[in-house]
Parts: structure tokens; C-alpha cells; sequence
């Protein structure tokens, strides 16, 4: 009963009963906000007399009130009288001082410069002693230069009178230890920072400095920045400069304590040189013009120091300071806090148009709207960065800008941002922000502000733009689940009979849609070119285990052939053409990139089912990409990766989440990637990452980010008569060495095979000093072993030997003129050619091979 805590407070650690009881059986407790707990005495009654009393007061005599002086009839001036300001005094130059070989003593020196050293010491103590007495300011520093001459010559002449310093450093810290603290600042010794020393001189006096007691701003700005009362540097007290260093900074926290706040920056700036803890303890007492002082003359802080001036009624300068900092939106406020709204309206739409330059639409429509309200000035900025799509936050600002016309009843504005938003979601992809935008529409119409009519017509709108996307993932989700996820929404948006009229709508889609995906081929006649997809093929790979190839059209299809069984497999399609194809070695899984140039992407996975199909797996958008492309699909620890580039980094991505687990860049901007190869050991704890540009191939271990430069000579590159988006590079995992073999063409028509290492590369000479080697130069290449590989030019196919002089070993005579890419088909003892229109051609290992 004598334990009293705040309402709705308890004690940590909570105390049981017995122990509460136990802790107030002699004394009750008031528990007060924070560390602070009274006691009384609950056995001892308190009656008023003895907490009041009531004292009279002696009486004053009576006296006239003085006579005061007339008030002005007209003001002409008004001047605020403020003490001298110097926001920009000298700093230290700062450095280190130089010190002698042995680190307890000054090093010896002849006996010739202890003579003359010995001289010259002994007249300038003389001169420096004359020059004090007489007052002779010159004097006094030319005997100090005789002595620093004479120290210089002789080290260990200054030994006497770093005793003398020493002395009356330990008397200073001797004073701070016995509680003179007063007399103890008065004489203090400032501190120098780190670096503070540099370019200054030893100074060889040991007479502390004397300091005034009151608080001065020009005091903390014209303060010496070194060592010692003479402008020079004390040596060889580093143990006692880091005690006084700790007395300084507990009479600093007391005088905090102690609410006397300008003694506490007084220590920080002038002893310690810690001017942030002093502009703390000023702004903590309310001197905010002298921290703005500070924070412009000694931490070059303009943006700060403009609020210490707001807070210290000095709107002007807190204004000018915002303005050279480009803070207009703080200016802004400012100007409203003192009542000065078409100025602040001015600054508000300043700050609008820095964000409009940085590309941020949507922040700078906010701005407006929050700070002022104004959404007549707003909107044109989000309609601003609609128009910019499909860059920046284009979807935001649609949104933004559809709901203040529907806040302003505007049912013409609002119908265009419909039509406008209809026509940039038509095509497919892009299924995330269209759904996102219609069933905004949706709840808009929803709104009382409309005539019955109009709420009909936005829903209806609002729906036929979800039924058209819904339409296209029909043709290419594996379930009706999968194509209604995250499209239609219910709850508030769309009824029940809506969503079961929708999936009725798509089920009937999905069993028009189901169409044979497989079909097999003719058995082919050697050399005889067979169709397998129509259409311009655009992307290749292959999976080096089963020789699956994949092809990837214009048209947005992915199919795939199986030379062992000369099949073909439709694997999905879209509307976007496939720039770039992924697969593991195994076939298992492949992932395809589609996109149109315009920055927005799909990025597919399919997985083959045990009946020898592909069905979708997943699928997502991708945004920015310019000249995007796919690594191959290997695992690393246990994860599948592949690599994405973008136009600026190459991504590594899960391979079943598309989960992004790290990334790297280019070397710069006007080198970026043209082609990478993922590697991992042969446990797939370590993965190199051997990329290619402009400057030539480098290897990077990830996640180390280790960096080695490879001696390589080529550039893989797409020649200029190819329809393919991204280079198809064949490579073989060499025995051994864990090195890897790496073939591939460049964009004017030269082949190249390397051997690349985790340690080195090692490059083949350039075939191109043979005399086998087209005019018209290679279409493509592949590696069909360890040691062998082969060229497809338009005239004919040249296979080659590593090991073998000159290469060359056997030619075949067949034309194929519009070979893109081939591959080798262990199985069938062939190499696949794939040409640009959706034919392949089927090429025997010649005999010797």
C-alpha cells in the first residue's frame, strides 16, 4: 500500500508480492517518471504547518514611480546590435610532428653539434627571457627560434623543457582531480584534433595559457587550434594529454547536467575541439544563433545552421541558406509558419520542379498536394509522368491522376486516362499493372459523386479491360486458377456471380486452347533441310546433356527438337518476341525472355513433364531492360541460378522464384556486358562468372567479387545479317583442370576457340591465318569434344583439331547460307545447324572424327 508507480506503469523486473511488500515495510516509495524514486516515512503524518510557512515580508518605504522618458511619435530605424561575427576564421594547417629513431629518448647527436647546439641553446633561453621581461614581442620569438634551431640540431636539448611541460601538465590535471574545475578551465590546455599538428612548430614554452571566464562566440572562433598557449605543440605527453582529454569532457557532462549549457560548449569547442557536441549543448540551451555559427564556420553545415537560425527568429538568413541548398520545400514551410503563403506557394513549386527534373512525377504531384492542397497544380504533374511511360512511375501517377478526376467529378479526364490506359495495356504482358489499374477504376465508380449512369459505365470499362487480359493468360497459364490469380479481386471490387462468370469464361478458354503441342517428323535424308517452326528464330541454346535444342521465334513461340527422336515440342508462346533463352544441361527446365525493345520484358519458366510436354511454371514482368539476355542454368551450392542482364547489371537469379540472390555491374557505361558463362567447381560451392565487352574478358568470383583480367584477343559478337537478339557461345567442360573450352564467332565473321581457366586463359591462334577460311567468314561454331570443333560458313563446314597442325582436318561441301547457330548431337554422331527461318539441318561427324 505504500508502493505508488505512474498510472498504467510497472517496475522492471516485475516484483512478487512478498518482495513489494518486503521493499516498503519500513518506508513507502514513489516511483517518479525515469530514474528518480522518493521516499517518506508512512508511520509520520505531515500536517500543514510543517510544509507551510508563512513569512511576512519586511516592508519597503514608499517611493514615486520613476519618471519615464516620453514614448516616440514615429519610428525611424530599428537596429538589432549583435557582437562582431567571423564565420570563416583560419583553421590549423595541421600535420604530424617528426620524431627521432628511439622511441623513449631524442636521438643523439656529434659532439661538434652538442657544442654548437649547447651555444645556441643557452642564447635563446637568454634571448627569449630578455625579449618577456622587456616586453619585446620579437625579441621573444627570435630567442624561441634559437632554441627550436638549437633542438633541431641537438634532440636531446629539448628534454629540459619537455620535463617543464610535462609538470605543468600533471599540476593542470592534478586541479581537475581535486574538484578546482574552475580555476582548472581557466588554465586549461586546448586539444588539438587528429591532424591538427600538421606544419606547426614545438613550442618550447611551459607556461599554461590563461583564459577568460565568461562565454564568448569570437572566443570559440579565433581559439588556436594546436597545443600549448604559444601557437606550437607540446610532445611527449600523449598519456597525460589523453587524461586531461577525459577531465575536459567530465566537467563538459557536468556543466550539462548542471543546465549550463554555454560552460559545456565553451569546453567542447575551445579545449576539445568536438564543435558537434558543442553546437548540441547550445541548441539544448537555446542559444541557436550561436550554434548556427558554429555549424557554418567550423562543420560547413549551411543546412543545418539555416534551422538554428529559423529557431532563433532569424527567418531571413534560415531562408537565404535554404535557397543556396536547394531545401524549398523547408523554405516553403517557413514562409507558412510566419504567415507568408504566396511565397511559401513560390518555394512549394520550386521543390516540384527539382523532383520534376530528377524524373520523380509522382513526389513532386505529392508535394503540392500535401503542402498545400493544390491539386489544380498537381495533376498536371502526374498527367506529366503518365506520359513518360514506360518509364519512371508511370502507373503510380495514372492512378493518382484518375483519382483527383474522379475527386473532381471530371468524367471527360477521366474517360481519356481510360482509353489512353486501354491502349498501353493491349498488348500481352504487363498483367500486374493493367489488373492493378481497372480494379482501381472499379472502386472509383463506386463513389457516390457519380450519376448511376456514369458508375455503370467506369465498372463496365473497368471490366472489359480485365476480360482482355484475361483472354491472353488463358492461351498461356497452365490452370484457371493461375489466370484469375491477381486480376479479378473480390471483396469490395468485384461480387461473387462476377468472379464464377469469369471462371466459367476462361475454363471454356483453356479447353479451345488445348491444341497438340508435339508432332514428329519425317525421318530426314541426310543434308535435306526440315522445317520445324515457321517463323524468324531469334533466340537458341541447347541442353549439352540430351542435345535438346530450343528455339525461340519473333512470333513470341519456344519450341524444342529432339534430334534422337526428331520431334518437336511447342513449349508456350506470347505476344513479345524471345530475345534470349536459358536451359540446364538436362533439359529440365527452360526459362525464355521475351521483350520488344521498349524496356518492359516477360520472363517465362517451363518444366518437362514425365510424358515428355512443357508446361508454364511461372512467369513475371521484368521493367528496364535494353538488350537483355540469359546465362545457362547451373547449380551453385544448392540452388539452380541463371544470370539476366538488364542493359546495366547482370543479375543472379533463382531459378524456380526468379528471386534475385545478387547482381554485378559493368566495368561502366560505355562498356557493358555482351556475353557472360556461369561456372561452379565440381561440388558447386565456388562460381565464376567469366564475362565479356568491348575491353575484353575478365573473370570475377562471386560472391568475393575477386577480380583477374584474361589474356584474350577476341570479342564474341552478332553479325550484322543475323536475326538472333543474343549470342549463342558453345562451350565443354575440360577434364582435368576444371578449365572450360569456349567457341564462338565475333561480328565480323571470325571463329575462336579458348581455353579458359580459373587461374589463366589460354586463346588458340585466330583461324583466320589459315588458308581453309571462307572469304565471307563463319556464321557460327561449336565445340563437338575436347579437342574438336567446327565451323559453319555460307559455302561449306570446316572441322578442326586443337592438336593437329593448322586445325583444319576435314571439310564438308554444303551451302547453308542462312546458318545462325549449330550444336553438336553426341547421340546421333551429328551437328544440328539451326537457320534463321525456322529450318534445321542435320550435318554427319565426318569418319575421321
Amino acid at each position: 500500500e505504500n508502493l505508488f508507480l505512474p498510472v498504467d506503469a510497472e517496475l522492471v523486473p516485475a516484483l512478487l508480492d512478498d518482495e513489494a511488500e518486503g521493499l516498503t515495510r519500513n518506508r513507502g516509495l514513489v516511483f517518479l517518471p525515469g530514474p528518480k524514486v522518493l521516499e517518506f516515512d508512512p508511520r509520520r503524518w505531515l500536517d500543514p504547518a510543517d510544509w507551510l510557512t508563512a513569512v511576512r515580508l519586511p516592508q519597503a518605504r514608499w517611493q514615486a514611480w520613476p519618471k519615464v522618458a516620453p514614448l516616440a511619435e514615429r519610428i525611424e530605424e530599428i537596429v538589432l546590435e549583435r557582437p562582431e561575427e567571423d564565420p570563416e576564421p583560419e583553421l590549423e594547417p595541421g600535420g604530424a610532428p617528426e620524431t627521432g629513431d628511439d622511441p623513449l629518448r631524442p636521438p643523439d647527436a656529434g659532439t661538434g653539434a652538442k657544442l654548437l647546439g649547447g651555444a645556441a641553446f643557452g642564447a635563446g633561453v637568454g634571448m627569449a627571457w630578455l625579449g618577456k621581461q622587456l616586453g619585446i614581442k620579437g625579441m621573444a620569438q627570435l630567442g624561441a627560434k634559437w632554441l627550436g634551431d638549437a633542438t633541431a640540431r641537438v634532440p636531446r636539448l629539448s628534454e629540459a623543457v619537455i620535463g617543464r611541460q610535462a609538470a605543468s601538465l600533471r599540476t593542470l590535471l592534478q586541479e581537475f582531480r581535486e574538484g578546482n574545475v574552475d580555476r582548472a578551465l581557466r588554465h586549461a590546455l586546448p586539444l588539438g584534433g587528429a591532424g591538427s599538428t600538421r606544419g606547426m612548430g614545438q613550442d618550447l614554452g611551459s607556461q599554461l595559457p590563461v583564459h577568460g571566464t565568461s562565454f564568448s562566440l569570437r572566443d570559440l572562433l579565433d581559439t588556436p587550434i594546436v597545443r600549448g598557449s604559444g601557437g606550437g605543440i607540446w610532445y611527449g605527453h600523449d598519456d597525460i594529454v589523453a587524461e586531461l582529454s577525459r577531465e575536459y569532457r567530465k566537467a563538459a557532462e557536468e556543466a550539462t547536467r548542471q543546465g549550463d549549457y554555454r560552460r559545456a560548449a565553451y569546453i567542447y569547442a575551445k579545449l576539445l575541439r568536438d564543435y558537434r557536441s558543442s553546437v548540441n549543448a547550445l541548441v539544448r540551451g537555446r542559444f541557436h544563433h550561436e550554434a548556427a555559427i558554429l555549424l557554418l564556420a567550423r562543420l560547413n553545415d549551411p543546412a543545418g545552421a539555416a534551422r538554428e537560425f529559423e529557431a532563433a527568429g532569424e527567418f531571413d538568413r534560415a531562408i537565404q541558406l535554404y535557397r543556396e541548398q536547394g531545401l524549398h520545400e523547408s523554405a516553403g514551410a517557413l514562409f507558412r509558419r510566419i504567415g507568408d503563403e504566396t511565397a511559401a506557394l513560390a518555394e512549394y513549386e520550386r521543390a516540384a520542379d527539382c523532383l520534376v527534373q530528377k524524373g520523380d512525377h509522382l513526389a513532386a504531384g505529392e508535394l503540392l498536394v500535401r503542402s498545400v492542397g493544390r491539386t489544380d497544380l498537381a495533376l498536371p504533374l502526374f498527367l506529366l509522368g503518365w506520359s513518360k511511360r514506360p518509364q519512371g512511375n508511370f502507373l503510380p501517377c495514372l492512378l493518382r491522376s484518375a483519382q483527383l478526376c474522379a475527386e473532381a467529378g471530371d468524367v471527360k479526364g477521366l474517360g481519356t486516362l481510360i482509353s489512353e490506359g486501354d491502349e498501353f495495356f493491349e498488348p500481352v504482358g504487363r498483367d500486374t499493372q493493367a489488373a492493378d489499374f481497372y480494379n482501381a477504376i472499379a472502386r472509383l465508380a463506386q463513389d457516390t459523386v457519380w450519376a448511376p449512369a456514369a458508375r455503370e459505365e467506369l465498372r463496365d470499362r473497368a471490366l472489359q479491360g480485365l476480360a482482355r487480359k484475361l483472354r491472353q493468360r488463358a492461351k498461356t497459364y497452365p490452370s484457371v486458377e493461375t489466370v484469375l490469380a491477381g486480376v479479378l479481386q473480390t471483396s469490395s471490387v468485384w461480387p461473387a456471380n462476377v468472379v464464377n462468370d469469369a471462371t466459367v469464361a476462361v475454363a471454356g478458354l483453356r479447353k479451345a486452347a488445348e491444341l497438340p503441342r508435339r508432332k514428329a517428323l519425317a525421318p530426314p535424308e541426310p543434308g535435306a533441310r526440315v522445317r520445324v517452326w515457321s517463323g524468324v528464330v531469334s533466340a537458341v541454346c541447347a541442353a549439352d546433356a540430351t542435345g535438346e535444342i530450343y528455339l525461340g521465334l519473333r512470333s513470341g513461340v519456344v519450341v524444342s527438337y529432339q534430334p534422337s527422336h526428331h520431334r518437336v515440342t511447342e513449349l508456350g508462346t506470347g505476344a513479345l518476341p524471345v530475345v534470349s533463352l536459358a536451359t540446364n544441361a538436362e533439359g529440365s527446365c527452360v526459362v525464355a525472355l521475351r521483350a520488344d525493345g521498349s524496356g518492359l520484358g516477360v520472363l517465362s519458366r517451363y518444366s518437362r513433364q514425365p510424358d515428355a510436354s512443357y508446361r508454364l511454371e511461372y512467369e513475371t514482368d521484368s521493367a528496364d531492360l535494353y538488350g537483355p539476355w540469359l546465362t545457362s542454368i547451373v547449380t551453385w551450392g544448392a540452388q539452380p541460378i541463371f544470370g539476366m542482364w538488364n542493359g546495366q547489371w547482370l543479375s543472379f537469379l533463382e531459378r524456380d522464384s526468379f528471386v534475385t540472390l545478387g547482381s554485378l555491374g559493368a566495368r561502366d557505361d560505355k562498356h557493358p556486358m555482351t556475353a557472360a558463362i556461369l561456372a561452379t567447381t565440381s561440388d558447386a560451392t565456388n562460381l565464376s562468372v567469366y564475362t565479356c565487352d568491348s575491353l575484353g574478358w575478365r573473370l570475377i568470383g562471386y560472391p568475393s567479387r575477386s577480380e583477374r583480367v584474361l589474356r584474350q584477343a577476341w570479342r564474341p559478337g552478332l553479325r550484322a545479317d543475323q536475326a538472333l537478339q543474343s549470342l549463342a557461345l558453345s562451350t565443354w567442360p575440360a577434364t582435368g583442370d576444371e578449365s572450360l573450352i569456349v567457341v564462338g564467332t565475333t561480328a565480323d565473321g571470325t571463329l575462336f576457340r579458348s581455353r579458359l581457366k580459373d587461374r589463366e586463359a589460354f586463346s588458340t591462334t585466330p583461324l583466320t591465318i589459315t588458308p581453309h577460311v571462307p572469304e565471307s567468314g563463319f556464321l557460327a561454331g561449336c565445340v563437338l569434344d575436347e579437342t574438336a570443333f567446327v565451323g559453319v560458313s555460307p559455302s561449306k563446314i570446316l572441322w578442326f583439331h586443337a592438336e593437329r597442325k593448322g586445325y583444319l582436318f576435314d571439310t564438308t561441301d554444303l551451302a547453308i547460307p542462312s546458318a545462325i547457330a549449330c550444336f553438336p548431337s553426341q547421340s546421333t554422331r551429328e551437328v544440328i545447324v539451326v537457320c534463321r527461318d525456322g529450318y534445321i539441318m542435320r550435318v554427319p561427324f565426318p569418319v575421321a572424327l
